[in-house]
């Protein structure tokens, strides 16, 4: 292993070993968990997933072992940087997808060059690297291609994946045609968690329409950039849409009336979510 390789290995050994004292729950994602799996050798960053209550934990945590902590995209990230290599925390990741306790379940631990990593599980890997496709990054696309295997739990990531499920459907659908071992039922779930299955249903009732508008909404709240926000409570009330729920800014506020207006009209949504943003760690505890 040449100098560039050794550097990295240690300050990926020390960012883990400084979270891992402070009890932040976190998992390795990015080009690591990508040579975790066999898929291409990592990058020159270290990206890590972590739970957003742990952020003020893990500035700490990283400033007391020598890092050098910048501010990050708060509330989604914590950067740090050691010997030229730079760790990122990612606290909510594309389409809001966020390191709970599901998520923490599915970790894989195991061995990589002598170490042992903990490593985001594959099916919420393959939805995080399904939704970042675009902007001219396409290797998210074939990592999460490389993902699919049989063994895979295909409950679970329909479960996980019913808030972001168009791109996830569509990856799928092209693995398949690649000759990936993707269950059909796994497609026709995540088609009519898109679409309701109003294929199957030629006549719909009022209520049924309801919830189909609610899911439709709820879907575009999550994949948006301008809000990505799954874990907002949609619901039609007396036939106007009824936005619930918490959010960190008032710009994200704005975003989603705005959202709401593009896909029903003006005047025919309430938006009711509340701003309650994250509290920045206070700063004579940082070291």
């Amino acid at each position: 292993m040449n100098e560039t390789g050794e550097r990295y290995d240690r300050v990926l050994a020390e960012s883990t070993a400084a979270l891992q004292r402070a009890d932040v729950h976190h998992a390795l994602i990015g080009g690591i968990a990508a040579a975790f799996y066999g898929l291409h050798p990592p990058g020159r960053d270290i990206d890590i997933f972590a739970d957003p209550s742990d952020a003020p934990r893990t500035r700490e945590a990283l400033a007391g072992a020598g890092f050098k902590v910048g501010r990050g995209d708060p509330p989604r990230t914590v950067s740090a940087s050691r010997d030229g290599v730079t760790v990122e925390v990612v606290f909510e990741a594309a389409g809001s997808m966020r390191f709970d306790r599901e998520c923490q379940a599915h970790v894989v631990e195991g061995d990589y060059h002598g170490r042992r990593l903990r490593v985001l599980g594959r099916e919420d890997l393959l939805i995080m690297k399904a939704n970042r496709f675009g902007g001219g990054q396409p290797q998210h696309w074939f990592d999460a291609v490389g993902l699919v295997i049989p063994e895979l739990d295909w409950e679970y990531l329909v479960r996980r994946a019913r808030p972001l499920a168009r791109p996830v459907l569509s990856l799928l659908l092209w693995a398949q045609a690649q000759g990936r071992s993707v269950p059909d039922q796994t497609v026709v779930d995540l088609f009519e968690a898109i679409f309701g299955g109003e294929t199957s249903r030629p006549v719909e009732e009022p209520a049924d329409a309801d919830r189909r508008l609610a899911a439709r909404i709820h879907e575009r709240l999550a994949a948006d950039p301008r809000v990505s926000a799954p874990e907002l409570e949609v619901s039609i009330r007396g036939g106007k849409v009824v936005i619930t729920g918490v959010v960190a800014t008032e710009e994200r506020r704005s975003a989603i009336s705005a959202l709401v207006d593009e896909l029903v009209g003006p005047g025919r949504a309430e938006n009711r979510t509340r701003v309650l943003p994250m509290r920045e760690p206070k700063k004579e505890r940082l070291k």
